[in-house]
């Protein structure tokens, strides 16, 4: 197999604006040759990942760690997922025998099953791919270069194909990558069922790599697979390995955090799938089919409607208990009732955003069973993207979201006093000087990488982009002894908050409506200093990591 970086593999030459055209690329053409080994690639791995498996069973038989400590540095975790890096004395000793090392072991469980785990993470349309990158991987750009195989009888959720992704990350250069993707489910020879998803840089004609003169776009390498296993009901036991080599001049503990968040991005495929059975019963539900305002989505109820839940009435005053419509079925629900942290790929605004649902319309679509995602009637495609103008708002909004984290970059390398930020008489004592260095270091990303310039996973859903950390939940390890430390300094999480009700002010004096107004200005000023925290102490660590 080429390496996408062959010396004698074209590259495109010419300007382009991002995100591409559905035609760019043009039409791929593999030959049967070629498609018979990516399948032999797919299987070589899918043998490892088994090989291995069994090897970590035995020691863990042996009351012994499933991981090799004096090969093996555990460095993060998120929920009950563990990873773990090779460490660097143990790469060298595997680099004499030949073999590219995997930088990343991921261990542990997900909630959910190995179908919407690949159901998630399924896609056989550009639309399609587009739609389920912009929930695992915010911001991108991608297409769905060529399918090989899809849909074998006795697996409806085999895939093979050709894909290429963009991930654009602030202060750091784009990186491109183009990738073989398989997954489905198979039996072991013991007729066990597993899943497995391989991800495989490989070398395209028709997608040679960019220039950077001219595009702004360094070529990298996806090397991943994972393996998937059912042994608790509700639950998925995950072995993930693998590396996202980001290339050019970056630290070497840049590429272990990109690989990290790459696989936090798989692993969303359980909450991808669920975000799109959701979406699925809203259009089911909808009078007008497809309609990006289905599901009374603005549904005024009466003075004696119920939460349909707990049958509370709606407050009016002060708005304490305020009813508003499950985006799916149109019934009244209160915020203390909806299901949280739930996502839809309704509206034309974004590819996904956060919405109001009922546990039963959640409940209904964690039971959706047997999905076949080859056939139309289980496509999920945003409305975002089932308009071409829609298009060019996105490649705004990466933009946006990128020039959002530079300024959050410069605000928490100010010394703004936090106590009182929110009076009518402060002014701005933010360092023009400090923000005039981030964005200097924003256009030369060389050998002055940082920390938090190059994870991939990044949500940029309400215009906020976060640290690698604190958007995966990750829980760092103490300082090792080793030839170089990847872990940092804990810092103090935070997470986007996925929804607020509305205030509505419906006070009978002016003195009640000042009264929420100066209530909701200390709730927003608690969570400005918050993030203003976090960001100046992720200052404070990437100025040592660089030696400042």
């Amino acid at each position: 197999m080429q390496s996408c970086h062959s010396g004698s593999g074209a590259s495109t030459a010419s300007s382009v604006k991002f995100p591409l055209p559905k035609d760019h690329f043009g039409q791929v053409n593999v030959s049967i040759e070629q498609t018979e080994e990516y399948r032999s690639l797919v299987r070589r791995r899918i043998d490892g990942l088994l090989a291995d498996e069994e090897i970590y069973a035995v020691r863990k038989a042996n009351h012994q760690p499933r991981l090799d400590p004096a090969a093996w540095k555990f460095v993060r975790s998120q929920d009950e997922v563990k990873m773990y890096r090779r460490r660097r004395r143990a790469q060298k000793t595997k680099a004499k025998l030949g073999n590219v090392p995997d930088s990343i072991i991921a261990l542990g469980r997900v909630p959910g099953s190995i179908e919407d785990l690949l159901y998630g993470n399924f896609s056989t349309t550009q639309e399609e791919t587009q739609t389920t990158m912009a929930y695992e991987h915010e911001p991108t750009d991608c297409a769905l270069l060529r399918v090989l195989e899809l849909d074998a009888p006795e697996d409806p959720l085999h895939f093979l194909g050709l894909k290429w992704i963009l991930k654009k990350m602030p202060l750091t250069t784009p990186r491109d990558a183009c990738y073989l993707e398989a997954m489905g489910v198979e039996k072991d020879t013991n007729e066990q069922r597993f899943g497995y998803i391989v991800l495989h840089s490989v070398d395209i004609l028709q997608c040679p790599p960019f220039d950077r003169r001219r595009n702004d776009v360094i070529r990298g390498e996806v090397h991943f697979a994972g393996l998937f296993r059912e042994t608790t009901p509700g639950f998925v036991d995950i072995m993930v390995r693998g590396t996202f080599d980001l290339s050019g001049d970056l630290p070497r503990h840049v590429v272990p955090l990109a690989s990290m968040s790459f696989i936090s991005g798989i692993l969303k495929g359980v909450d991808c799938a669920g975000a799109k059975k959701l979406t699925l019963l809203a259009r089911h539900n909808a009078v007008s089919g497809y309609n990006l305002d289905a599901v009374y989505q603005d549904e005024a109820f009466a003075k004696d409607a119920v939460c349909s839940v707990c049958i509370k009435r709606s407050k009016r005053l002060f708005a304490s208990t305020r009813l508003r419509a499950c985006r799916v079925c149109g019934l009244a629900i209160c915020s203390k009732c909806s299901a949280k942290n739930k996502r839809l790929f309704l509206g034309s605004e974004r590819p996904c955003a956060f919405a109001v649902c009922c546990p039963n319309c959640v409940l209904e679509a964690q039971q959706m069973t047997g999905m076949r995602p080859c056939e139309a009637e289980y496509a999920v495609v945003a409305d975002f993207y089932l308009h071409g103008p829609a298009l060019e708002s996105y490649s705004g909004a990466l933009d946006s979201a990128v020039a959002q984290q530079q300024y959050m970059a410069s605000l928490s390398a100010s010394e703004v006093d936090e106590s009182d930020w929110w009076r009518d008489d402060k002014t701005d004592t933010a360092s023009v000087a400090d923000a005039d260095a981030v964005q200097e270091a924003g256009r030369e990303r060389t050998t002055d990488a940082t920390l938090d310039e190059s994870w991939v996973g990044r949500d940029f859903m309400d215009r906020y982009a976060s640290t690698l950390s604190d958007i995966n939940g990750f829980s760092s390890s103490a300082e090792e002894e080793d030839d170089y430390a990847l872990d940092v300094e804990t810092v103090e999480h935070w997470r986007e908050s996925p929804y607020e009700e509305e205030i509505e002010v419906t006070g009978k004096s002016a003195s009640d409506a000042l009264a929420v107004l100066l209530k909701r200005a200390v709730s927003i000023g608690s969570q400005v200093q918050q993030n203003d925290s976090v960001m100046r102490e992720m200052h404070r660590v990437q100025s040592r990591q660089l030696g400042i």
